[in-house]
């Protein structure tokens, strides 16, 4: 196990709008808004995910 301690950056997450611009999709943007890497895992959020959902997976790399 590493003995680095892991680097935590404040993340601001976008609300989803509740109304879509004509012509546009919420698949055209595919790219991650955080990006966590460690030596083991790299985890991806895209905009839109769950604040709970962030906050479990960071205390789940903290306890490990």
């Amino acid at each position: 196990m590493s003995t680095n301690k892991p680097i935590i950056v404040p993340v601001h997450l976008d609300p989803l709008p509740l109304e879509l611009p004509p012509g546009s999709s919420p698949q055209q943007k595919i790219e991650p808004t955080c990006v966590i890497k460690t030596a083991a895992v790299e985890i991806s959020f895209f905009n839109g995910v769950d604040a709970h959902l962030v906050q479990t997976v960071l205390k789940g790399l903290v306890l490990k």
